[in-house]
């Protein structure tokens, strides 16, 4: 496998109603920081970043969330898509596969949801690549 072709996309699109109420609407479940100092986005996108190319890291979530998501992600704006319709992960995997596929047609895609604990992260990008 291609690393050039590996792409992580963060699915951050949870309301975080289960998290309420440490989660709020100003403050979803992706931005809590539930272990160590960094938030759950914050986590994710570092696993990504240690098996994807930096331009290969994406992120998924919904407009409520979109401007504190860009701000607290630190990548390009390109890189951080706003669903057209919140429909869950099904969908939300769906749509961001075609628009990685348009830029790559050979993209293999890892899914990470936002709000998962992964304690190993260098096992776990092992794993993946």
């Amino acid at each position: 496998m291609n690393k050039r072709h590996l792409h992580a996309v963060v699915l951050a699109g949870g309301a975080g109603e289960r998290f309420w109420p440490a989660s709020r609407s100003h403050h979803p479940k992706p931005l809590l920081k539930v272990v160590g100092g960094q938030s759950l986005l914050e986590a994710t996108i570092d696993r990504a970043r240690a098996f994807a190319p930096e331009e290969n890291v994406w992120i998924v979530c919904g407009h409520e969330h979109a401007g504190v998501i860009r701000k607290t992600a630190g990548l390009p704006a390109s890189r951080v898509l706003v669903e057209p319709r919140r429909r869950n992960t099904a969908m939300a995997a769906a749509w961001i596969a075609q628009r990685v596929q348009a830029d790559d047609p050979e993209a293999v895609l890892v899914i990470l949801p936002a709000d998962h604990h992964v304690p190993d992260k260098r096992a776990f990008a092992t794993a993946i690549r």
